[in-house]
């Protein structure tokens, strides 16, 4: 009998346990009201994006694309490139500038704050006279 009693017990229990699961946040790549930044991008951007010296040493340039989640909060989540690795650093800047960046103005859906994935652009280009770095910021 003690037995039969453990054994429905673990019947009763093991469904329920079995069965929860967390609520899945989904992060959306579109939505209503898409995330912005909370301050002049290209303006950060510029004063913020470092050429990498081995970059410019080996005469590395082009584009490297970050994708982020642009959390609830504003907060940036989830930093990561994109696409080709161009090495010489680029992609390490280009991660380093993003994660520093102040709060963002997170994206809506339905009148909520969501999380959205982003992705930045970041154009290394050289000159001929000296270094320099362009920005595209047109993201999403």
């Amino acid at each position: 009998m003690k037995h039969l009693l453990y054994i429905l017990t673990l019947i009763c229990i093991t469904p329920n346990a079995l069965f929860a699961q967390k609520k899945k946040v989904e992060i959306f790549k579109y939505v209503e009201g898409m995330p912005e930044p909370t301050f002049n991008l290209n303006e950060y951007l510029a004063k913020n994006l470092e050429y990498p010296e081995e970059a410019m040493q080996k005469g590395i340039q082009g584009r490297v694309l970050v994708k982020f989640i642009v959390t609830e909060k504003g907060t940036l989540d989830s930093i990561h490139t994109i696409g080709p690795v161009l090495g010489g650093g680029l992609e390490d800047e280009a991660i380093r500038v993003i994660k520093n960046m102040p709060l963002w103005k997170p994206g809506k859906q339905n009148g909520r704050p969501v999380k959205v994935y982003y992705t930045q652009p970041l154009s290394f280009k050289l000159t001929d006279d000296s270094t320099s770095q362009s920005v595209n910021a047109a993201g999403h």
